[in-house]
């Protein structure tokens, strides 16, 4: 992973899972036509398989909102500039070295048209063998008028591949890169406009035939998939085959060997989860007649339970809305069963580990000693499964100030008994530093929380009174006969129940998109509703001071030049938005997720995948250096780098190879980190920062080597400590190299 600046495993994974309703990736938007031999290359044994449109033109006149507003000529603009500035960018990065310049260009043009055409890629094999991962994995892309381009700059690219690996060859039809002899094969043709990249021996046989003679439509697994989670104009479909995933890649990856380790513990891991049912995760996006939509099927087998308990098979009806109001701008109610949720959590805890569920009850009675009451039974037995969160601009929320929380009571003595025990423990517990008289003048003394209540249309409205602290809530909470309703303040709870009073007052259910929604067989267990043109309007101008923040970040930082003036008007974006609903419903196949937005709320515009290649390039160059390095170490070419601490041989080593130009920035960053590792454990033993590198050696430093550039490294930490608070009392080293007048700083 790339040092400073590349994105992480879980960076991308928060990015891909980020949107509500589908696993959404910010490619094919709008999305052009299906191309068929996207189907017809997927394998007939999937692990998993993913595939996309290509980016059309967007049209200004179409009746999808989503669309209108990429065709917005702002929106464009702001696109193409963030494009045209991040290949500036790598142009003024590479200018003094053709080769890297070439290395890096080649790999942003292929991620460019990668995420702008067509495009599918599938794993179709993964195991661990003695000398490696065994993988057979495809990509194809339909480059259409830019294959010329891609074909040339592949070519080039051919020409830096280190020549201790061997020439580029022909073989059955696809040219063999050459690689370490641990690497899975890998072979690329571009065929017909089309761009195949094959990983392992047997992909590239399976992928040339089934490109040519595959299947139309795909394979049956794909067929059917596809038919679960069907949209008008599909952007993106991704299947993973959750048995191969779970029962063998993850462990081989984790634990080395399926069955080593702690494989075990995993796999009890996965049934208490209810993972161990899941047999595919099957998502699509895309477009229909009014905005953007997403789908994702959590496919099961049985009766899963673990997490899928979360989702209750019993959907909600119109009446489950009703403590919601009609103007709510953001609103979350979701059909859940806390007692059997609670039993859950032991069971699977039993499973994990057989003593620990009886552990987890021995320290619940315990707990319930001091409380005075049971969970279970008191509590979670006597609430409904109903629970609603909103936020009414009409009962005086502000975007989230105004959130409202309801649950549905079956016993009301019950909870009482509970709700009042609590405020009794939480009341000693924040007033136990009181002190009225204050004897020692300490301000904390004086901080007092008075636990008040007050009536209201024949209900009691209890509330958290702060004195002397610097409280911006008023916290305060209701129990009705047959509803137990919490707020940040009395307020929304006396407009809750001055609404509830009135037998005409509207709900959730009567807008029409939930009303459509709410017309599904069996309905959604989840329902999540935004009314996104007023939380636009109240959240969009927080946007242009950010924006400046972040554009004069990237101006400093890469030289882009990009400023806050890029940012669309809120008027060329505001007409084309309506409200978005999501739901969750459990049914028998498993469980269907669902999305209808005006706009993606995560990666859908194509700003996102521009900056995910510049991140992607990033990480690349220093995987390849890291690369380069091992497969050197590999060859006797050489020495092996040392963990960044004292082994068997004394301090960290510095790696000793001639150094190719595309690793200099690299190899500078690993031998700074060298150094500085080498400072603390000087300062371990001296008790101080060295006066100069050179002290370094070669007690705590084997070999001070001049930077790749062949200049000594400046040094700046006579009478500092690498122990400081502050960065003016660090020590400081750097490159002697300028890049674009910028050092390499540690």
């Amino acid at each position: 992973m790339a040092v400073g600046g590349g994105i992480g495993f879980i960076e991308m994974l928060i990015l891909i899972l980020g949107g509500g309703g589908g696993i959404q990736l910010p490619v094919g938007l709008p999305p052009t036509p299906e191309d068929p031999k996207m189907a017809q290359v997927a394998p007939a044994d999937c692990i998993a398989y993913i595939t996309w449109a290509g980016t059309a033109d967007a049209d200004p006149n179409s009746a999808n909102r989503a669309e209108r507003i990429l065709a917005e000529p702002q929106v464009k603009h702001l696109f193409k500039t963030i494009e045209k500035e991040i290949f500036a960018m790598i142009d003024r990065e590479t200018q003094n070295d053709e080769e890297e310049g070439l290395a890096m260009n080649t790999a942003a043009l292929l991620i460019k048209h990668s995420l702008t055409h067509p495009a599918a890629i599938y794993l179709s094999k993964f195991d661990m063998g003695e000398r490696g991962p065994i993988i057979e994995a495809g990509l194809v892309v339909n480059l259409g008028d830019e294959a010329p381009a891609m074909e040339k700059a592949l070519k080039l690219f051919e020409k830096i591949i280190p020549e201790r690996y061997g020439p580029v060859k022909v073989i059955d039809g696809m040219r063999r890169i050459p690689v370490d002899e641990d690497a899975p094969a890998l072979g690329y043709t571009i065929k017909d406009g089309y761009l195949l990249i094959a990983v392992g021996k047997e992909t590239q046989t399976a992928l040339l035939k089934a490109f040519d003679n595959g299947p139309k439509g795909g394979p049956e697994w794909l067929k059917t998939a596809r038919g679960k989670v069907s949209i008008k104009r599909t952007s993106s479909f991704i299947y993973v085959n959750a048995a191969p995933l779970r029962d063998s890649l993850i462990p081989a990856l984790v634990f080395g060997h399926p069955t080593r380790g702690g494989a075990a513990e995993y796999h009890r891991a996965m049934q208490a989860m209810g993972l161990d049912k899941l047999t595919a995760v099957i998502s699509s996006t895309g477009f229909d007649d009014e905005g953007f939509v997403g789908k994702t099927l959590l496919a099961t087998e049985g009766n899963p339970g673990g997490l899928f308990k979360l989702f209750n098979k019993q959907g909600l009806s119109p009446a489950d809305l009703v403590d919601v109001p009609r103007d709510a701008d953001l609103a979350f109610v979701v059909r859940l069963n806390a007692s059997e949720i609670f039993d859950e959590v032991f069971k699977g805890a039993g499973i994990i580990e057989r003593r620990a569920e009886q552990e987890m009850r021995d320290e619940l009675a315990n707990a319930e000693r001091e409380l005075g009451f049971k969970l279970k039974e008191d509590l979670f037995d006597s609430l409904g499964d109903v629970w609603s969160i909103y936020n009414s601009p009409g009962e005086g929320g502000l975007i989230i100030t105004g959130l409202t929380g309801v649950v549905q009571v079956k016993d009301r003595d019950k909870v009482k008994k509970c709700i009042d025990r609590f405020a009794e423990l939480i009341k000693q517990d924040m007033n136990r530093n009181f002190d009225p008289n204050n004897a020692g003048n300490r301000p904390w003394r004086r901080r007092q929380y008075q636990f008040k209540s007050m009536d209201f249309m024949g209900h009691q409205i209890q509330y958290i009174n702060p004195i002397g602290d610097d409280w911006v809530v008023t916290p305060a909470w209701c129990l009705t006969k047959d509803r137990f309703v919490i707020a940040p303040y009395p307020q929304m709870i006396k407009s809750y129940l001055e609404r509830r009073s009135k037998a005409d007052a509207e709900s959730l259910a009567d807008l029409p998109q939930v009303k459509g929604v709410m017309k599904n067989s069996g309905g959604p267990s989840i329902i999540t509703y935004m009314d996104t043109p007023e939380l636009f309007k109240k959240i969009y101008p927080l946007a242009h001071p950010f924006a400046t923040l972040i554009c004069s970040q990237l101006q400093r930082e890469t030289g882009m030049k990009i400023d806050a003036s890029l940012l669309p008007t809120a008027s060329s974006i505001l007409p084309h938005l309506k409200p978005d609903v999501s739901t969750i419903t459990h049914g028998a196949g498993g469980v269907m997720i669902e999305s209808k937005q005006s706009i993606p709320l995560m990666g859908t515009l194509t700003s996102v995948p521009m900056f995910a290649m510049y991140f992607m390039v990033m990480d690349a160059r220093y995987d390849a250096a890291v690369a380069v390095a091992r497969a050197e170490q590999a060859h006797g070419h050489a020495q092996a780098p040392h963990d960044h601490a004292h082994g068997e041989d004394g301090p960290p080593r510095v790696i000793e190879r001639p150094v190719p130009a595309a690793n200099k920035r690299t190899v500078a960053l690993n031998q700074l980190r060298n150094i500085g590792v080498s400072i603390f454990i000087y300062y371990a033993d001296q008790n101080k920062a060295p006066d100069t590198l050179k002290d370094l050696t070669p007690k705590y430093l084997k070999k001070l080597d001049k930077d790749p550039w062949g200049e000594d490294y400046i040094y700046l930490g006579k009478g500092k400590t690498p122990a400081g608070p502050g960065s003016d009392k660090m020590p400081l080293a750097a490159t002697s190299h300028l890049i674009n007048n910028q050092r390499i700083v540690l």
